[in-house]
């Protein structure tokens, strides 16, 4: 049996994140048009968008690439290919 490739799964949203599959709820949240960046940050009906967001952090609310742009200039070593927006937001919250 092969192993999934997570790193392709989570580049194309197909993975909530590498090595976590989505949930039979997130997934219904995703066919129901909701993005995959907004169903990573838990948002699964438009309804719940306001209070879900309300919660979120200001690095949560940024998108992956303004994290990236953050993390390089903090000096933080990553792979761009490879590197979460959790492990973004974990590695800079370390630098804070």
């Amino acid at each position: 049996m092969q192993t999934p490739n997570w790193v392709k799964l989570y580049k194309e949203g197909r993975a909530k994140e590498i090595g976590v599959p989505w949930s039979d709820e997130e997934l219904k949240a995703l066919k129901s048009g909701i993005s995959v960046e907004d169903v990573r940050n838990g948002i699964l009906e438009e309804k719940s968008r306001k209070k879900v967001e309300k919660a979120l952090t200001n690095l949560e609310k940024l998108k992956r690439a303004e994290l990236i742009e953050i993390a390089k200039e903090k000096g933080i070593a990553f792979d761009e290919d490879y590197v979460t927006k959790a492990v973004l937001i974990e590695q800079i919250k370390k630098t804070d």
